[in-house]
């Protein structure tokens, strides 16, 4: 690249420098997205995504020397509106979020940089760079209900006798679990990326390109079915109860092998080796500035640059050492609500909100049936402090297991409301769980929109107190209960303790 003359020299300088100083300030959400990859199965293909993308980018050698790169203002927006949206995901404890911004900056100072005809020869690459953000995007439950569909289906045409119970499937030899590690998010997500590149690769139409990955998506989501049927069949005719959430070396044997088969019958359709020398008359061009001018702009460039790399990190470290603000809160529980009374029996449903100001479980009853109200508080959101955020369980997932997921139009004292439905099992117990987050005065089911409220909280200087109710029944048909109840319970914020201070 060198030939390019001093264009690259500079251009290359500016953004290995650049590049450096945005690892380096972002270094906490580099290593979120390293220990992701590392510990979770479904994103370990990631690993491999930025060895692709360099050697995508070497194999394009010949069409970048003969361009000249020159900056590009709109790549310096890019980096500024990411720089943004890693702000506010911080502010919110987004971790996707943050990753995302992550991964948009460095594509911004890419394009800042290189320029635009440069960024174009580079396109597949910087695309295909974005699957090393680690997201399940929202599939895993979908994935887990259809593989125990599915799985099931085969197994009924058999013959054999089976029952299927949310996630859970029992015939005569054992009960097995389709676990979100058992859903196929692994497979499906390997599967994508190779596609795509396989795609990239080996044809030069649209057409075929799309045809091979939704092939292959249909093909890895269909092959994580077979293997659920497989192992469950197998235990079953030889008596054994094999863990299907367990054997991933025999699971990515097998899907290796589908793959392999995939690729063979896609070399079939493979088009002839394109003869790149056609593009370079399109690609050619002068630099777009004169040297005095680019320098001015990559001075610019520089500018727009440190201030996102330096000045938002810096930002949030400032806000994180601003002291708190001392509060002490607790949830109080009136006596009655409605005909219901408190109880001195304790549940056996214990949902847990990590860094809460204040959390606790009531049981309540009413002629012989009982019903549990959960509330966590938090007087003020901060880092540490999210009411929604991982870790934050509406049960334990170690004692209990879900069974399906919905949603139910309540009405809370004389609001409207809706609230998320969830039905669990522990054993041969049963609870239905409704529960929604309290953010800005507002009830929503959803944790996506919980975090837009914090985060218009947070910007806004808005209400940044939070909560999270809850209200359970042992009974699977006790909606009717749970509906009663809440209807006849206070408004949210007198259930907590005067001298809570939001803001």
């Amino acid at each position: 690249m060198a030939s390019a003359g001093i264009g690259w020299n500079l251009a290359l300088t500016v953004l290995v420098v650049c590049a450096c100083g945005l690892i380096w300030m972002h270094w906490g959400t580099a290593v979120s997205m390293y220990d992701l990859w590392s510990r979770i199965h479904a994103y370990n293909h990631a690993f491999l995504i930025i060895p692709v993308c360099l050697f995508l980018a070497w194999e394009r050698r010949h069409l970048l020397r003969i361009l000249r790169p020159g900056p590009n203002l709109i790549g310096t927006l890019c980096v500024a509106l990411f720089g943004a949206m890693w702000l506010v995901s911080d502010m919110t404890d987004v971790v996707i979020g943050r990753q995302i911004a992550l991964v948009g900056m460095t594509e911004g100072l890419v394009l800042a940089t290189l320029g635009w005809r440069v960024f174009r020869v580079l396109l597949f690459p910087l695309l295909y760079v974005w699957l090393v953000v680690p997201s399940d995007y929202g599939l895993l439950s979908g994935l887990q209900n259809v593989a125990t569909i599915a799985s099931a289906w085969g197994i009924g045409l058999l013959g054999i006798p089976i029952f299927v119970e949310g996630v859970f499937i029992e015939i005569p030899t054992g009960r097995y679990w389709v676990a979100p590690g058992c859903a196929g998010l692994n497979f499906l997500l390997s599967g994508f990326a190779l596609s795509l590149l396989y795609g990239e690769q080996m044809y030069a139409g649209w057409g075929k390109r799309v045809g091979c990955v939704v092939v292959m998506i249909i093909v890895a989501i269909v092959a994580n079915w077979i293997r659920i049927f497989g192992l469950i069949v197998a235990g079953h005719y030889f008596n054994e109860i094999y863990d299907i959430n367990d054997h991933y070396t025999e699971g990515w044997v097998f899907f290796a092998i589908v793959v392999f088969l995939m690729m063979w019958i896609g070399m079939r359709f493979r088009d002839p080796v394109r003869d790149n020398a056609t593009r370079n008359e399109a690609l050619i061009g002068t630099q777009a500035y004169t040297a005095p001018t680019a320098l001015v702009y990559y001075f610019a460039v520089a500018i727009v640059s440190a201030v996102v790399i330096f000045g938002f990190p810096a930002y949030a470290t400032y806000r994180q050492n601003q002291p708190g603000i001392a509060v002490s809160a607790s949830v109080e529980f009136p006596a009655r609500v409605g005909e219901w009374r408190t109880s001195t029996k304790s549940s056996s449903w214990q949902p847990s909100f990590k860094g809460a100001t204040a959390q606790r479980v009531q049981t309540y009853i009413k002629d012989g049936q009982s019903v549990d109200l959960f509330i966590a508080y938090y007087a003020r959101q901060g880092d540490g402090r999210e009411v929604a955020a991982y870790g934050n369980q509406v049960y334990n997932g170690g004692t209990w297991q879900r069974l399906r997921n919905g949603s139910v139009s309540v009405t809370l004292g004389s609001d409207p409301a809706i609230f998320a439905s969830t039905e669990i099992k522990r054993g041969e117990r049963r609870r239905i769980v409704w529960h929604a987050y309290w953010v800005d005065e507002r009830f929503t089911s959803g944790a996506t929109k919980a975090k837009l409220l914090q985060a218009k909280a947070e910007l806004f200087s808005g209400d940044r107190r939070a909560g999270y109710i809850a209200l359970s029944s042992e009974r699977t048909d006790g909606t009717a209960e749970l509906a009663t109840f809440l209807k006849s319970l206070p408004p949210f914020r007198s259930l907590i303790s005067s001298g809570a201070a939001g803001g």
